[in-house]
């Protein structure tokens, strides 16, 4: 399954660093700890491996620099796929009350 996260920004032309994974990271497996925390613990058990995927943040109007990724709108968005229909339900359930 997969699907795409849409972030609207605050402002134009802002400049995300390339290293900008990890902040993904953070932000799928605090969205999934807001709807289930016992289940948000479950992909950071050792040795275990972590079934999902997220693409780099991307944009359709952008520019690289040296130092990140110019985004020249206020929209930008990442894929996030997995085969575990449990977080990825978890995951779309917070995406919804977000935007409400």
């Amino acid at each position: 399954m997969r699907f795409l996260v849409k972030i609207m920004l605050k402002k134009n032309n802002v400049v995300i660093p390339y290293d900008h994974q990890y902040y993904l990271a953070s932000y799928i497996y605090r969205t999934i700890e807001k709807i289930d925390k016992s289940y948000a613990l479950e992909p950071h058990k050792p040795k275990c491996y972590k079934f999902f995927t997220f693409s780099y943040l991307m944009a359709e109007k952008r520019e690289n620099l040296k130092k990140g990724i110019l985004i020249k709108s206020n929209e930008a968005y990442f894929y996030v796929s997995s085969p575990d229909k449990k977080f990825m339900k978890n995951l779309l359930k917070q995406c919804f009350v977000i935007q409400r």
